[in-house]
């Protein structure tokens, strides 16, 4: 609490608190030239309230920041909430009418500006007569006021403004896809809001934690998991102000990995494009299984290595855990699809039945779908994952009576061979945990942390009840004979993907690759994600929410298929995810 009684402004639990706590000798933010810890971040806010002040912007007053990701940008944002003025930090790539729109709209009367970002809005600041000061973070001000020398001379200790929690702590703009920006106001509790739910029991932030957000601190998601989140717990974050490329990361990163696992090193620094990846202790792991079986994995010495690493960081996987688990051979759910059987994972899966329920709604109708007929297919299966059907989907028999009642970091391998045997699998490590079992080469999942998984709620599910899953591996074939193996990655995706891509196979008729080329839309929470392509006048029609893809994207799944078409067979590979088809002959073996 900061002020008088009743007040809280943010900054006193984000940042001062720390400080309170011991904290204010350790880094906070560092960038590729400066650091700052919380202690000197403290004295910076500070500062720049009084300059605020001193500028004449009162309480309750906007100033905009489009500034890059630099230790400037957390002492400009806390420091104009610590003054009770309300900071509006805005997406570095907008064009200058869009700057002069939205600086026009929340009525700046400060703008603070990054250096290379000056001459977007060089010819636009005269216009604007709510605006009276611009201040640039960066060597050279442009005949501006210059950040640094600003602030230098301010006294490092401020009288925190009273604020409320239910006062207006910042604002942040959309991206105007349907239409100019729009603001949205975002409260002082918002800020603990979000770190004590999410922050905390979802993403696990820890104290000791260094955090690194490839979305920028403009954003929503960069600004809490570049600051609010690391900040909540007294963690540290690396900010980069460039575009986060890859190589951009890998350079970042490397002495952070250096430090960590040396696994995917070469010569202590991340391997350069076309290096061939070893890891030896997981080849080893794969003649065990190729050799003993899964026998090993839950009640051997692998099972001891995963349970016992996990246990020692603060896991809770037991030996008997792992020995407890067993496969379990289950009948596929089948579907009819126009002339053809489609053939797909069956529950406790929840992707299978859901892909089978949409097909069956489309088969009610001739001819292909069109946009809006996919659409609302997708909105029923959608709307079929209430709390009942989580509830029941472990029971058994579940697939037929849901059927029946309405009919009347993931990887992929379809596998289809000239005498009619067939593979679809897919599995999955979900985005990752980050934890690598030593000794073992297997990395951990993070399927309680999906939320696609988890819609009633993370850890609702009692102990010991099967994992749901979005997977789906399918299999499609007319009078008995197969035409088409597929599956893909992409959560929640992986459904709208199937069943777009056996709508374009079976209705259209289109040779495999070009049934996995083809543009794809995705509906859920009543917006439609579209990729460039689709044919989307039915669904503006309609009302529907469209937000519109640039290009193919990861987003949309990544389908891997086979199909047989007149005893020819060919494979679709997903560009999307770096998708690869593979031909092979086998030989028989030397008598």
């Amino acid at each position: 609490m900061s002020g008088t009684s009743g007040s809280y402004n943010a900054v006193t639990w984000l940042l001062d608190r720390n400080v309170d706590e011991g904290r204010g000798a350790k880094l906070a933010f560092t960038d590729t030239v400066s650091e700052l810890t919380y202690g000197d971040l403290q004295k910076q806010t500070h500062r720049v309230a009084n300059m605020l002040r001193r500028l004449g912007v009162r309480r309750e007053e906007r100033v905009a920041m489009i500034m890059l990701d630099t230790v400037d940008f957390p002492a400009v944002f806390l420091g104009a909430i610590r003054a009770g003025i309300v900071p509006v930090p805005l997406n570095t790539l907008l064009t200058s009418e869009q700057y002069a729109y939205i600086l026009a709209d929340c009525r700046a009367r400060a703008l603070f500006v990054s250096e290379a970002l000056l001459p977007a809005v060089k010819d636009i600041v005269a216009r604007l007569p709510d605006l009276e000061h611009v201040v640039v973070s960066g060597n050279d001000a442009h005949g501006h006021k210059k950040l640094t020398d600003e602030f230098a001379g301010e006294s490092a200790s401020f009288a925190t403004a009273p604020t409320h929690p239910d006062e207006p702590a910042f604002w942040l703009y959309s991206s105007g896809s349907t239409g100019m920006p729009k603001g949205v106001r975002h409260l002082h509790s918002n800020l603990a809001a979000t770190a004590e739910t999410y922050a905390k029991q979802v993403l696990g932030i820890r104290e000791n934690d260094v955090c690194l957000s490839a979305a920028k601190l403009f954003f929503a998601y960069g600004l809490g998991n570049a600051l609010t989140f690391p900040m909540s717990v007294g963690a540290s974050t690396v900010l980069h102000a460039d575009r986060p490329t890859p190589a951009a990361m890998f350079a970042l990163m490397t002495p952070i990995l250096a430090t960590g696992s040396t696994t995917y090193l070469t010569d202590g620094r991340p391997p350069a494009a076309g290096t061939v990846l070893r890891d030896p202790e997981l080849a080893d792991a794969l003649d065990l299984l190729g050799a003993e079986g899964p026998a090993p994995f839950y009640t051997g010495r692998i099972a001891a290595a995963v349970s016992d690493g996990l246990l020692a960081a603060g896991g809770l996987v037991t030996r008997a855990d792992l020995a407890g688990y067993a496969v379990i051979e289950r009948e596929p759910v089948r579907v009819r699809y126009r002339d053809r059987e489609v053939v797909t994972n069956p529950p406790p899966s929840a992707g299978g039945i859901l892909l089978a329920y949409a097909l069956a709604l489309l088969d009610r109708e001739p001819g292909p779908p069109d946009a809006l007929g996919l659409v609302r297919a997708m909105e029923a299966i959608q709307a079929a994952r209430d709390e009942a059907f989580f509830a029941g989907l472990p029971g058994a028999g579940f697939a037929g009576r849901f059927l029946s009642s309405r009919v009347g970091s993931t990887t992929h391998v379809s596998v289809l061979d000239a005498a009619g045997w067939a593979a679809s699998v897919t599995t999955s490590n979900g985005e990752g945990s980050g934890v690598l079992v030593p000794g073992t080469g297997l990395h951990m999942n993070n399927m309680l942390g999906e939320q696609d998984l988890s819609p009633l709620g993370f850890f609702a599910a009692p102990p010991g009840s099967r994992l749901p899953s979005a997977m789906a591996p399918t299999v499609v074939s007319r009078d008995g004979e197969l035409e088409l193996v597929l599956g893909s990655a992409g959560s929640n995706r992986i459904r709208s993907a199937l069943l777009q891509v056996i709508v374009n196979t079976v209705d259209l008729g289109l040779p495999v690759q070009a049934a996995v080329d083809a543009p794809r839309l995705h509906a859920e929470d009543g917006v439609v994600a579209v990729e460039p392509g689709i044919d989307t006048a039915a669904l503006a029609v309609a009302g529907h929410p469209i937000t519109r893809f640039r290009a193919r994207n990861t987003y949309f799944g990544g389908c891997q298929a086979v199909a047989k078409v007149n005893g020819v067979i060919a494979g679709g590979s997903d560009p999307r995810r770096g998708g690869a088809v593979a031909e092979s002959e086998l030989t028989a073996p030397p008598s």
